[in-house]
């Protein structure tokens, strides 16, 4: 008998990231059934408002529209190839934005300019095994 876990993720989400990573972890060790949802914090976030989020990054925004696009991804791939395939994509598109080199600069900023970025998703496909 396994224990059931439903865990909601942003791609962009650094707290996602880090909690998955242990939740991964977790299940290497002991009877696990993950369920992998995804989620936009985008548009859980949408109360506040434009001016507000680039108060806190002027790529804050931007950050939001790539965790979009990876999800974008996530949705067609589940639709196209089941629910199975959602860990393995999570863990691909995660390892591009997150296990990349660190950003210049130790700041907030500079880690909103390094989720801001435009990424070729095709290596996150590819490492999951999809098309």
């Amino acid at each position: 008998m396994s224990d059931r876990l439903e865990f909601f993720f942003d791609p962009i989400c650094p707290f996602c990231w880090v909690t998955s990573r242990w939740v991964v972890e977790v299940a290497r060790q002991r009877p696990l059934d993950v369920t992998w949802r995804p989620v936009s914090l985008a548009i859980l976030n949408e109360e506040i408002s434009y001016e507000e989020r680039r108060k806190a990054s002027e790529e804050y925004p931007d950050s939001h529209v790539r965790g979009l696009e990876m999800l974008r991804e996530v949705h067609a791939a589940r639709e196209a190839h089941g629910q199975e395939v959602v860990g393995d994509l999570y863990t691909a598109l995660g390892s591009l934005v997150w296990d990349a080199d660190p950003p210049e600069g130790d700041d907030f900023r500079a880690v909103m300019h390094e989720m801001a970025r435009r990424r070729d998703l095709r290596p996150a496909l590819e490492r999951a095994g999809l098309p």
